[in-house]
């Protein structure tokens, strides 16, 4: 996912968590490791990861902020209970790169899902 330098990038909806299963189980998100170009840090106001439920209501996020000016580092969620019979999360993330950035800044991230049953 892409983002403007000095302006938030908002992918509202592009990946989803589903259970397709009959029975409800407690999920975590967790930002595993992420790794930033040369100077992305520098450059990077943050990302961030909120998870809403199939109704729109705010479940919980999870975010990246090299500078700590945003709330810092916060790269796990609670476990939550996601419902079975097709009950799903939806993923938005929001990405701000300072006015500094350029095309050659990038952040790689690895996301991990936990579920409990």
């Amino acid at each position: 996912m892409k983002g403007s330098n000095g302006t938030i990038a908002n992918y509202s909806d592009p990946v989803r968590i589903c259970n397709n299963g009959t029975t409800g189980h407690n999920i975590k998100l967790e930002i595993e490791s992420y790794q930033y170009s040369e100077y992305a840090d520098d450059n990077l106001d943050y990302i961030k990861i909120t998870i809403y439920d199939s109704g729109g209501t705010f479940v919980d996020n999870l975010q990246l902020d090299p500078h700590g000016d945003d709330g810092g580092n916060d790269l796990a969620t609670e476990f939550h209970y996601l419902n079975g019979n097709n009950d799903w999360w939806r993923v938005q993330w929001d990405i701000l790169w300072f006015g500094n950035a350029t095309t050659s800044d990038t952040v790689s991230i690895t996301l991990k899902i936990t579920v409990e049953s």
